[in-house]
């Protein structure tokens, strides 16, 4: 099975770490000027999912905007959960606290979630192993981690990437 990542513009990998963390690919983007792959907390989100414009939605915040996760789950758009960054213990716990309701939410309202790095330097890079313990940290099956990190993550950028065409 292949494993894909995403992680910002500013991540500055070789090949070599790729192959070393287990990834075919590494998958990198810039949510700030890509259009197809956006923020949740984006104001043109729930219009760009409306108008099935935008492949995927990265949650950074993890909160549960409902209506967008409805329709997220009506135009097969992707959501892109992102391994939050080790903060303040408090900090942390209530990032993983909300992070576990909102994937839970998004199974119930069949939307196709997938766990992504979203590293900015490559020493916040994980290997697709890490990446699949946590999904199964938050909730998920192995199985469906990894479904997640192989081909959810790989249709969120290739329909990113054939948008761009």
């Amino acid at each position: 099975m292949e494993y894909y990542d995403i992680v910002l513009s500013s991540c500055a990998y070789d090949k070599y770490t790729e192959k070393k963390l287990g990834f075919s690919k590494i998958f990198i983007i810039d949510p700030e000027h890509d259009k197809n792959i956006i923020y949740s907390s984006d104001k043109r989100a729930m219009h760009m999912v409306k108008d099935n414009s935008a492949s995927a939605v990265i949650c950074i915040d993890y909160e549960i905007d409902k209506k967008l996760v409805q329709l997220m789950g009506k135009n097969n758009t992707i959501l892109c959960i992102p391994l939050p960054s080790a903060k303040q213990r408090f900090a942390l716990s209530k990032d993983l606290y909300r992070l576990q309701n909102l994937f839970a939410y998004a199974l119930k309202s069949k939307v196709r979630t997938t766990f992504i790095s979203l590293a900015a330097s490559q020493e916040y890079m994980c290997s697709y192993m890490q990446l699949i313990e946590f999904a199964k940290f938050v909730g998920a099956t192995e199985d469906y981690a990894r479904l997640c990190i192989s081909e959810f993550t790989a249709s969120a950028f290739n329909l990113a990437e054939n948008e761009m065409k």
